[in-house]
Order: C-alpha cells, then sequence, then structure tokens
C-alpha cells in the first residue's frame, strides 16, 4: 500500500471502544495499526450516583468542569437520571466540547490552552459566588481542584468514571514485533506500557503535555500533538517518521 506511513507500524493504545478513528487514519496513510489497548473505560465505584446527586444540586450560577470526553459522556449519561441541571459548562478540549454540542448543551468556556492549566487560569474570573463541581477520573490529577481551592473557590471533585488497565494488556504487548511508533493518548497510558515491558526506545507521539511530560519521564523521544484530535496525532506520526503533513501541503 502506498502512502506517507507505507510500511510503518504504528501502535494505537486508545481503549477499545475509542481507537476506531486513530486506525483507519493511520492506515488512510498506508500504515499498519497495531491496537495494543491500554484504557478501559468505566463507572466509578460508585456506579455514578455521586455524579447524579452533585449535578442535581447545580445552581444557575454554578460550574461544571469536564475535562476530557469520557467525562463528557459520564455527565451526559448522570443527566439521563435526573430531571434537569443547572449551571455554567467549562470544558478542555475540542473533543470533549463536540460531545457535548452532538447533545445540544451549551459550554461556556473551553480551556485555552486546552488543559487544566488553562482552565486554572481563565475559571477564577468567571465563577464569582458560585461553586464549582469537577467531574473527572477516579484517582485524577488533582491540579486543577487544588489550585481553586487555594485561590478560596467553592470545589466539589466528583468521579464520573474509572479508568482502567485491560486483563489482555501485557500479553498483547508481549505479543508485539518490530514497531515504528506508538501513540499515547494519557500519562496511565504511558505507564502501562512500561510496566508490562513495553520499549521505551521507540519514538512516541503524544496527545499533550502532560502525557508527553510521563513519556519523557521513562526516557522516550516524545513528539506532542499539536492539538488533541485525530488529524493531529497522525501529522506527529509522520513526524517522527520524517513525512509530516506540512511537507507536502
Amino acid at each position: 500500500m502506498s502512502g506517507r506511513l507505507a510500511g510503518r507500524r504504528v501502535v494505537v493504545t486508545r481503549s477499545r471502544a475509542q481507537a476506531a478513528p486513530l486506525i483507519k487514519a493511520v492506515e488512510a496513510e498506508g500504515g499498519e495499526s497495531v491496537a495494543v489497548p491500554l484504557l478501559q473505560i468505566v463507572p466509578p465505584d460508585d456506579g455514578g450516583a455521586a455524579l447524579r446527586n452533585q449535578l442535581g444540586q447545580l445552581g444557575a450560577d454554578d460550574w461544571l468542569v469536564v475535562l476530557s470526553p469520557n467525562g463528557a459522556r459520564a455527565v451526559l449519561d448522570a443527566a439521563t437520571a435526573i430531571d434537569s441541571w443547572d449551571g455554567l459548562l467549562a470544558v478542555v478540549g475540542a473533543t470533549t466540547l463536540s460531545v457535548f454540542e452532538a447533545a445540544g448543551r451549551s459550554v461556556e468556556l473551553v480551556a485555552d490552552p486546552a488543559s487544566a492549566a488553562g482552565l486554572l487560569t481563565q475559571l477564577p474570573n468567571l465563577v464569582g459566588d458560585g461553586r464549582v463541581l469537577v467531574a473527572q477520573a477516579e484517582g485524577g490529577r488533582p491540579e486543577l481542584v487544588d489550585g481553586l481551592r487555594n485561590l478560596g473557590i467553592d470545589v466539589v471533585r466528583v468521579p464520573a468514571y474509572r479508568n482502567v488497565e485491560p486483563a489482555a494488556a501485557a500479553s498483547a504487548i508481549a505479543a508485539l514485533d518490530a514497531i515504528d511508533v506508538v501513540m499515547f493518548t494519557s500519562p496511565s497510558a504511558v505507564r502501562r506500557w512500561v510496566r508490562n515491558g513495553g520499549p521505551t526506545t521507540v519514538p512516541a507521539a503524544s496527545i499533550g503535555p502532560t502525557t508527553t511530560a510521563e513519556a519523557e519521564s521513562f526516557g522516550f523521544v516524545v513528539v506532542t500533538s499539536e492539538a488533541p484530535d485525530v488529524a493531529s496525532l497522525v501529522n506527529t506520526v509522520l513526524q517522527l517518521v520524517g513525512s509530516p503533513l506540512s511537507e507536502s501541503s
């Protein structure tokens, strides 16, 4: 097959349910996609009870913060179990935004840059007397919540989902032949790759700065995607193998 990734083998570590767009995009460039799911999204231990309860308590001046597409889907699922939910909505990333837009829910703030750090610079100026509900992965990073609390803002953190390691992760990594690039879309995928014996000498394409920092801590050579979307991630892979889209456009 011809294409800028012809003859290249690219590992996609996204969850099985979310990997298809990346796999198709790699193969559209002539590459071979190797699916090694290192993430599996499941409900939190309480089955989402805390999220449903907190959503129902939001007032018109309160803010709901959602940090990922998985969090957005969990929020929308939880919302179907309650009569209505009020409040203003802040999100990180274009994909998270698109999940809410597809459901007809307006979003008042999109982080710029697309990170929790971006929200931390923007949200405090908008909160006023309201409180903030942060819906994120169970055991997720605390920087945003801690940063808002340090500014005296009333913050509630609620688990929206759990990110667990698939049972077959170790065997899938052990079965790998030669590969050219590995894609990482979260810090947890990096840690699971290394913990299960994945090579750190293969170049890595990263979805964003937090994932990049995790990969660099293990010695990977990393290129960070310009945006957390499929097209940008594939362009990052092309940069790693020497054929970025910008050179052919």
